[in-house]
């Protein structure tokens, strides 16, 4: 078992290893999408700074309206009718930009979803890599005591390492 432990050890160190560069390579991931979400939240703020303003122009616009209704309609019903026909225009206007505005927070909302969630894998990823490290770090000895260890607790360290590299079975029997 002893003669074994090298290999399976080396075998370990070199599975725990990608790994490590597979999470670094998926840390520094989540850190670009945590960079483009700031990025996105910067022109959500923007759009709904646009959008209320917006929003202010149009009721003030429509606030007016209402108030020279009764003048247009004394002047008569072809300039009412003409005053109607800007105002609908421009409340079409408003509208389509409203809505573009309000399906822009809604894509950013989507985004906002999956920037909440990197935090938590950042660190999920940190700890394993800090596990791994410990592990690269106790050396033949070390992991002899942790064989002895395991085995005392009824653990089986060639399953586990086999379990951990997959086809490492056959690997560490060369």
């Amino acid at each position: 078992m002893l003669h074994k432990l090298p290999i399976l050890s080396s075998a370990a160190v070199n599975k725990l290893e990608r790994e490590r560069e597979t999470a670094s390579d998926r840390i520094k991931s989540l850190n670009d999408d945590v960079a483009n979400a700031k990025e996105s939240l910067t022109k959500l703020k923007d759009s709904v700074s646009t959008l209320m303003a917006d929003m202010e122009a149009h009721a003030a616009n429509e606030k007016e309206l209402q108030s020279a209704k009764n003048v247009v309609e004394a002047a008569g019903s072809g300039v009412w009718s003409t005053v109607w026909r800007v105002h609908e225009k421009a409340k079409s206007n408003t509208s389509a930009t409203l809505e573009e505005k309000s399906q822009e927070l809604d894509e950013m909302d989507i985004t906002d979803e999956k920037v909440e969630h990197v935090p938590a894998q950042y660190d999920e990823y940190l700890v394993f890599i800090e596990y791994m490290a410990l592990l690269c770090d106790v050396g033949p000895k070390g992991l002899e005591r942790m064989v002895d260890a395991l085995s005392e607790q009824g653990l089986d360290f060639e399953t586990l390492v086999y379990e951990l590299v997959g086809d490492g079975q056959s690997s560490a029997d060369n």
